[in-house]
């Protein structure tokens, strides 16, 4: 048959406190240890949240509203058809003055040839 061992209350009582206090240590050191990472992983996801805003924050100098592109591309339309209109006055001007040019020889080329017979 098994022996029964005996202890006393007091030993007893003892070695459950100190399997409490270890218990209690271990899950004490695992939520540390589990804060620490969570604190880690939010470091790391503000540290990238913070390079998007900066990036954000960037990039909006660089874009135009869009009242003022609106803005400057009606002045453009304007300024451009203006130069259409000039254009085409210019050439137009240029095709009359070649047409005369060309009659005017024409004409000097056909009084030549009638009287310089």
């Amino acid at each position: 048959m098994e022996e029964l061992q005996t202890v006393s209350l007091r030993e007893f009582l003892e070695q459950q406190l100190r399997a409490l206090s270890i218990q209690t240590s271990l899950r004490f050191d695992s939520l540390d240890k589990a804060l620490n990472l969570a604190r880690e992983d939010a470091k790391v996801k503000y540290e990238h949240l913070n390079a998007l805003r900066t990036e954000v924050t960037t990039d909006r100098g660089i874009l135009v509203s869009k009242e003022n592109c609106t803005r400057t591309h009606k002045d453009l339309s304007v300024w451009q058809e203006s130069v259409n209109k000039k254009l085409t006055i210019l050439e137009t001007r240029s095709i009359t003055w070649t047409t005369a040019v060309g009659i005017f020889f024409v004409i000097i080329t056909l009084v030549m040839r009638y009287f310089g017979k």
